[in-house]
């Protein structure tokens, strides 16, 4: 008989609570999978951001370079003058 008592069915309202705790967990499992995502997406925009920030500075100094090398090689063609100066050419 005591094993007949074991295997009962719970009752209706033990069913009811436990529904309710699994409701809640998976509620608050959703809420920290929403954040997580949102982190996830702010640490993406910064990498982006990072990313566009290391390119424009190699831009930057590859612009630089490229104008040093510009002005050394105009410098040795034309000895006084410089990219910043008018073209005398284009008057």
């Amino acid at each position: 008989m005591a094993a007949e008592n074991d295997e009962e069915p719970k009752d209706n309202r033990q069913l009811h609570l436990e529904e309710e705790d699994c409701l809640i967990k998976m509620e608050r499992a959703e809420t920290e999978m929403r954040s997580a995502q949102a982190a996830l997406q702010h640490e993406i925009y910064v990498a982006r951001m990072i990313r566009r920030t290391i390119d424009r500075f190699n831009n930057e100094q590859e612009a630089r370079l490229v104008n040093a090398w510009k002005a050394e090689d105009l410098e040795r063609a034309a000895p006084g003058y410089t990219l910043s100066a008018p073209n005398p050419i284009s008057k």
